[in-house]
């Protein structure tokens, strides 16, 4: 996991502010109805999926996120961002200003 997502899961996800502990296991602190996960990697995105085994649905959204009371999560992600063009990069840009609107 990169080290940037480890912070972010370390200060957001919080013992008594993302959930609680008990008998039963974690229990959502919150019931967030939607979940948008923005992404980019080196890696092109089908890769990380058919390749990889889709890290991102099955350790963090499925692993992570819902359980916490993350709901409806959508993922996406702009893969090969080595090699991609200004014009990609926008597009994605675009992308996520469209589905955050």
């Amino acid at each position: 996991m990169p080290a940037i997502m480890r912070g972010f899961l370390d200060k957001v996800m919080l013992e008594g502010s993302a959930y609680t502990t008990g008998a039963a296991g974690l229990t959502p602190v919150r019931a967030i109805s939607q979940t948008y996960i923005f992404t980019t990697s080196s890696t092109p995105t089908d890769v990380l999926v058919d390749t990889f085994g889709d890290p991102i649905h099955n350790a963090m959204i499925s692993a992570t996120f819902q359980i916490v009371g993350f709901q409806s999560p959508v993922w996406k992600n702009l893969g090969g961002i080595d090699a991609s063009t200004p014009q990609e990069r926008q597009e994605f840009l675009d992308e996520v200003r469209r589905i955050l609107e």
